[in-house]
């Protein structure tokens, strides 16, 4: 597949993580709109043409206390522990401004006013 510099690239991990890295500098907070957001056609000369972020969408102000914290936990291990299983799915780890990205996301999850990330 010819990429947006005119490259032909092949679909990989590797070509699929140039695309990640090369969007990562302008992705919005975790609180912004990501409607604009798009790794389609990312610049660089290794970047595949064809490739998205997996998105999760969460309730800021979570209801349960128990249940959001188990979210929150359970989404921390996604963005750490979690992402040495990502190559083996066939998903790329996220970049690690990606997943400072989703640390600030994560550290604002509340319930009742109170910050459920204890870490």
């Amino acid at each position: 597949m010819r990429n947006a510099v005119g490259n032909f690239v092949s679909p990989s991990l590797n070509s699929t993580t140039a695309a990640a890295v090369a969007a990562a500098p302008t992705l919005p907070s975790g609180s912004d709109s990501w409607e604009p957001v798009s790794i389609t056609d990312a610049p660089g000369a290794e970047s595949y043409p064809i490739a998205s972020f997996s998105y999760v969408l969460v309730y800021q102000e979570q209801t349960d206390r128990a249940k959001g914290q188990a979210l929150v936990d359970f989404l921390w291990w996604v963005i750490h522990d979690g992402q040495q299983y990502s190559s083996a799915l066939l998903y790329v780890p996220l970049p690690s401004s990606v997943v400072a990205i989703n640390e600030a996301s994560i550290r604002t999850i509340t319930h009742q006013g109170s910050v459920l990330y204890t870490g």
